[in-house]
């Protein structure tokens, strides 16, 4: 956060935390099946699931974010308190899905 303070040359405020990052993905041949990520497996989720090309819809600002999610060290103590939920799911139940997600992050 300090580094964007920098860049912007003002201050940046916290108003929100990240309580939990949710993976999804949706199959058709399986119900509802939502797995809590082990910590040794967040950083290669998360990577699978980012957007390589992030920069591509405000390219002023790519020189300021290049290298975004670069650094491993950086990024495990960054999502290594982050409780990060995989959710497979099937678009015919996604009621299920929403009932049973809400139950879960209501405790995190």
């Amino acid at each position: 956060m300090d580094e964007l303070g920098k860049l912007f040359q003002c201050s940046i405020r916290k108003y929100f935390s990240i309580d939990a990052i949710i993976f999804p993905e949706f199959h058709n041949e399986v119900g509802t099946i939502i797995e809590r990520v082990k910590d040794e497996e967040k950083l290669q989720l998360f990577y699978r699931f980012v957007d390589k090309n992030m920069n591509k819809y405000f390219r002023k600002f790519e020189t300021y974010f290049e290298g975004c999610f670069t650094d491993k060290e950086s990024m495990e103590h960054i999502l290594g308190h982050i409780p990060m939920y995989h959710v497979k799911q099937n678009i015919g139940n996604i009621s299920e899905t929403i009932e049973l997600l809400g139950g879960l992050l209501k405790d995190v």
